[in-house]
């Protein structure tokens, strides 16, 4: 019986440091902050801290569905670039590696293309199923505003073209219930905003603002992009005739008119490209299209 118990004992402490090795061992593979996950690669470690100095934390992206190691080797090898986040106190870097002849080498390094003060980063994250064969591979920044509301900032790789942000996306109420959002970067024509609504319609409006932000990689700065179209507004003067200028919700005049202003009125509008002849207004929770005659 003492004999009995012994072995029990010993099974008992073999398989306790056997836990406890498995343990320390799922630790060091990776360790999270909130949902960001400490970069492992010793190789890409090197890599980085040779181009930044060191005292930085690197995480490496999430993947989006299975469990993938995404600094093994093994995902590296169907990669050309690869996206790693340095943070250190209030600082962050996004740094894109690119693989030149077999070796990881730092090809960006940019200080504001992930730092907005409103905002704070939880995850980013980027598709596990990629090949080298593949030209392209989006990554996505998951950020908290401090009530809560997720938004969601999207880059894309490129392997042959220049690699850029391309949109921001999130979630809110609105006077005709829920609607998703999304802010498209146009290289050309500045930003395109695009409502999908709960009850089944979609809207879309587009501002062309030339200069105003720039959306290649190594230029980004999150702080130039608009959270929301009534970051874009700005007050304007209505100048209609007697009856009125009418508000449509497509910029067309052969549609049906939804409401009206009338002289004096303080308008919220947004510039639309000058050559357009319309602007979009701000009224009662929606926003509507006005022919820019009548707006000074």
């Amino acid at each position: 019986m003492k004999r009995l118990l012994g072995l029990l004992l010993a099974v008992m402490v073999m398989m306790g440091g056997i836990s406890c090795a498995v343990a320390m061992a799922e630790n060091a593979t990776a360790e999270s902050s909130d949902w960001m996950t400490k970069l492992t690669n010793k190789t890409l470690i090197q890599v980085v801290e040779k181009e930044i100095g060191k005292g930085w934390t690197l995480y490496q992206p999430n993947p989006r569905e299975e469990d993938t190691k995404m600094s093994s080797n093994a995902f590296l090898k169907k990669l050309k670039l690869y996206p790693v986040v340095a943070r250190k106190d209030d600082a962050m870097q996004l740094i894109i590696l690119k693989k030149v002849s077999g070796k990881w080498k730092v090809d960006v390094c940019n200080d504001k293309a992930l730092t907005r003060p409103e905002l704070t980063i939880r995850n980013f994250s980027m598709d596990e199923n990629v090949s080298l064969s593949e030209p392209e591979y989006p990554v996505y920044f998951d950020y908290l505003d401090a009530e809560g509301k997720e938004y969601e900032l999207i880059l894309t790789l490129r392997t042959q073209f220049e690699s850029t942000f391309e949109e921001l996306y999130y979630h809110e109420n609105s006077n005709s219930g829920m609607s998703s959002t999304t802010i498209r970067f146009s290289q050309n024509r500045g930003f395109e905003l695009s409502c999908y609504y709960s009850i089944g319609y979609t809207v879309e409006y587009e501002v062309r603002m030339h200069g105003r932000a720039k959306f290649a990689v190594g230029e980004f700065q999150f702080a130039d992009v608009p959270l929301h179209f009534s970051d874009l507004l700005t007050s304007k003067i209505c100048e209609a005739p007697e009856e009125g200028a009418s508000l449509y919700t497509l910029p067309d005049t052969d549609t049906l008119p939804v409401a009206k202003v009338y002289q004096g009125e303080n308008l919220q509008v947004i510039q639309q490209d000058w050559n357009s002849g319309w602007m979009i207004v701000y009224y009662r929770g929606n926003y509507l299209f006005i022919q820019d005659v009548y707006v000074k």
